[in-house]
This record gives structure tokens, C-alpha cells and sequence, in this order.
């Protein structure tokens, strides 16, 4: 794949500079017209360019067969969060939401992916968390709903305390976690 394009390309160039130099001799001698020859190079290009395209789809096409088949398993793919027998139900917004000097770190890490982390939600406020790429903002606010094994204090009535005892769908739109993405398209 990565000599085909090139050599390919070398091909082409070699047929038009070949169909160029035994033109030339043949319009000098007055046997062929120019537009004969434009004609002659086009028509070459167009085969090449067929025979390029050919063997790129046979390159690609099995790469495509296999990426449908894993997108295939992943859509077939049941999910591994099921809503409890009793789910409880969501009421109205209630609570604070307090981390003071909270560390975090995934099973079998050696580093802490957060340390020392100290802030409040208060209900009706909107509350932003900000950083850079990697820095754990979705970390922090998927410690919110679960019950995760961080260190220290955590404490107040969470809107959204531990979302395994409720319904999937129930939890949608109390929560924000936007993605990561710099620029979003206008709607």
C-alpha cells in the first residue's frame, strides 16, 4: 500500500512522457495531429487511474469488512448497566454537593488522578469545571453519582446520589457532562 501510490503515480508519468516522445516524432512527420495525441493521453490516464482505483478498493474492502463487523458487535452488544428491580425515584433538586480535599485513584494505579480536590455545588447555581486536555474534569464529575473508593471528605445530598439505584432513563438532563470537543455546530 504504502509503494503503490508512488509507483502508480511513477507509471503514469512514464506513459505520458513515452506517448509524448513518439507523438512528437509522428506530428513532426505529419502522420498525427496534436489532438490525437491530448486524446491518446487522456484516454491512457483514464485506464491507469482505473487500474489504481481497482486496486485500492481491494485493499480497502477487507479492512471495511472487518470494521463493520466489530461495529456490528458493538450495536449487538447488550449493555452491562441494568435498571434495579425497586428503582427509587428522582425528586426535586435538594442538595449540595461538596468535595473537600477529595483524592481519587483508579483500582490498581500507582498515582492519584485527583488530588486535593475542595469545591461546592449549590442547587439553582451552575457550577463549571474547567481544565485542559487529561486533566480529569469527566473523573470528577463521574465521581459525583457513584460510589467510587476516593479518599476523605465527601459530603451533602447529591441530586443524582448513586445512580445504580435508579431507573437508566430516569437520570437524564439533571446532570450536564459536555464533551471535550473545542467547537460544537450551530444548530
Amino acid at each position: 500500500m504504502t509503494l503503490m501510490q508512488p509507483s502508480m503515480q511513477m507509471f503514469m508519468f512514464a506513459l505520458i512522457v513515452l506517448i509524448t516522445w513518439v507523438s512528437a516524432h509522428r506530428i513532426d512527420d505529419g502522420t498525427l495531429q496534436v489532438g490525437a495525441m491530448t486524446a491518446f493521453i487522456t484516454y491512457s490516464m483514464m485506464i491507469v487511474m482505473s487500474f489504481l482505483i481497482i486496486t485500492v478498493m481491494s485493499i480497502i474492502l477487507p479492512r471495511a469488512g472487518v470494521a463493520a463487523e466489530r461495529i456490528d458487535e458493538v450495536i449487538r452488544t447488550g449493555s452491562s448497566i441494568q435498571d434495579p428491580e425497586h428503582p427509587r425515584e428522582i425528586g426535586a433538586p435538594k442538595g449540595v454537593v461538596e468535595f473537600e480535599h477529595v483524592d481519587f485513584r483508579y483500582p490498581d494505579a500507582e498515582h492519584n488522578v485527583l488530588t486535593d480536590i475542595t469545591f461546592t455545588a449549590e442547587p439553582g447555581k451552575t457550577t463549571a469545571i474547567i481544565g485542559s486536555t487529561g486533566s480529569g474534569k469527566s473523573t470528577l464529575v463521574n465521581l459525583i453519582p457513584r460510589e467510587h473508593g476516593f479518599r476523605k471528605k465527601y459530603s451533602g445530598e447529591s441530586d443524582s446520589p448513586l445512580l445504580r439505584y435508579y431507573r437508566r432513563k430516569a437520570e437524564g438532563g439533571r446532570r450536564g457532562n459536555p464533551g471535550s470537543e473545542p467547537a460544537r455546530p450551530a444548530r
